[in-house]
């Protein structure tokens, strides 16, 4: 990869952890404020509003970003289909508020998701411009805006949370943040992006929209699905503990691969374009720079979850420790392949994408339906496995068909990241061997925690994803300057 596109990893890294920050501070702080129930309840409230706006995204951004040359005509078609997505999907989520009260048995719901219809019918006035900036590889402004609605959203959550709101503070602070980014954003509008809606080229987004739109629908589908089961057959306060347990689980994302994957598709479609002989090779950087930093961050987030549940969350929070290691254990499978559907989509991939995302959800839903009755552990287990299995199974032939790269390859770029991983957290895994009650022994796990850091840099040296932390660093340092 060019040098620039290496930058445009590191600033979207250096960026992202701005926000995230603000993102860890307010869980910290939330945690302590509101229950489980709470939490349960905006689980409930929260997937329905996602699913509702992957409909009215309808894989939009995914076209913006791979299409040749993207047009004013062209982005004009892509703001009326999400304004007619979003309207229809914000309508269908006010009046079905009711009926999904009624099937969770919780009246509280209503107003929850009757408020968060409206953030589903304001965000196609933000996305175009967003998926524009991404296009054109400018993360900069897309992560200041985030931060400051990030800011917002916080602020307005903890003092609602203060005041007694409960779970709608969590809501209140959904709306706020959607608004003010969207506002914000337009600071940044490029020429290119038009005011009005236009038909000329509804027919060609469509066409592709509705396998990067169906992908993104099932994708997520399976990611909740557990949470969906758990709300119905349990309580809204294990349904909480489990929330809890995934958004700690998905910290990855946040810290990690949200930074990255929002690189990676206008990357690979920028490369094609340019250079199609280069694509494998960003292809192996990518892949290594993924699961260096995913295997030692599940490994380590599985071994210490006691204090790191204990200082994010709270001692009221403890009771989520084994629901964490099982779906840490989960994402060392699932990271082997993670990175490998913002490739396809850059690809123009996005049919294949829809097939593997469709196969492998249906089934994880379906396992966990059949496991329900033995309990949520369970049920982790069991989905973990299928699932991994799974997308084995259908990513090796699609590596080897529509990327051209033998798996045998592939499988060779995992070996360093692999023995890195493992190398880097011996220390703690000494040290958890050894001890006993890790608040006795605050010393020794920072320790070893600090000497695993220095294994994983010294070891990070000879792979390709040194150069991007490399980047990182010398980005940090001249914004600091």
């Amino acid at each position: 990869m060019s040098k620039k596109k290496f930058n445009a990893f590191a600033n979207s890294f250096v960026s992202k952890y701005l926000n995230i920050i603000v993102q860890l501070i307010s869980m910290m702080v939330l945690a302590r404020l509101l229950t489980p129930e709470d939490y349960g309840l905006y689980s409930i409230t929260f997937i329905f509003t996602l699913f509702a706006s992957l409909l009215k995204e309808f894989g939009v951004a995914g076209y913006i970003i791979k299409e040749e040359v993207i047009t004013k005509e062209k982005l004009a078609s892509c703001f009326s289909l999400m304004l007619m997505a979003g309207t229809l999907s914000a309508v269908t989520l006010y009046f079905f508020a009711t009926p999904i009260a009624e099937f969770y048995e919780r009246e509280k719901l209503i107003p929850m998701l009757q408020l968060l219809a409206l953030n589903v019918g304001l965000s196609p006035f933000g996305t175009i411009v967003d998926s524009v900036l991404r296009r054109k590889m400018e993360f900069f402004p897309l992560t200041l805006c985030s931060l400051a609605s990030s800011i917002l959203s916080s602020a307005v959550m903890i003092y609602l949370a203060f005041s007694g709101y409960g779970a709608m503070s969590l809501v209140y602070g959904a709306l706020a943040q959607t608004i003010s980014y969207i506002v914000l954003i337009q600071a940044f509008r490029p020429s290119i992006v038009p005011r009005t809606p236009s038909l000329k080229y509804f027919g060609d987004v469509f066409h592709y929209s509705k396998y990067s739109g169906t992908s993104n629908i099932f994708g997520q589908l399976g990611n909740y699905s557990s949470e969906l089961i758990v709300g119905k057959l349990y309580t809204m306060e294990i349904l909480g503990f489990l929330s809890k347990a995934n958004s700690v689980v998905t910290m990855f994302n946040k810290l990690f691969f949200d930074a990255m994957a929002q690189v990676i598709s206008p990357l690979i479609a920028s490369t094609k374009r340019s250079n199609n002989r280069e694509v494998i090779r960003s292809i192996k950087t990518i892949t290594n720079v993924q699961l260096n930093f995913a295997w030692p961050f599940f490994m380590l987030l599985g071994l210490l979850s006691d204090p790191v549940i204990y200082i994010l969350l709270g001692e009221q929070w403890l009771e989520i420790t084994d629901l964490l290691i099982i779906l840490c254990i989960s994402r060392l499978g699932y990271s082997i392949f993670q990175h490998i559907n913002p490739i396809l989509m850059g690809l123009g991939l996005a049919k294949s994408v829809m097939r593997i995302e469709v196969t492998s959800n249906i089934s994880r839903i379906a396992v966990l339906l059949s496991t329900a009755q033995f309990g949520v552990e369970v049920m982790l287990i069991s989905v973990a496995c299928v699932n991994t299995l799974l997308r084995f199974s259908m990513y090796i032939p699609l590596i080897r068909n529509e990327l051209q790269l033998p798996f045998s390859t592939y499988f060779s770029w995992l070996i360093k990241p692999f023995i890195c991983a493992l190398l880097s957290v011996s220390p703690v895994v000494a040290v958890r061997v050894f001890t006993q009650e890790w608040q006795s022994n605050i010393v020794l796990y920072v320790t070893a925690i600090f000497l695993s850091a220095i294994i994983w840099l010294i070891l990070l040296r000879w792979q390709p994803a040194s150069i991007v932390v490399r980047s990182i660093v010398q980005n940090v340092i001249k914004k600091a300057s």
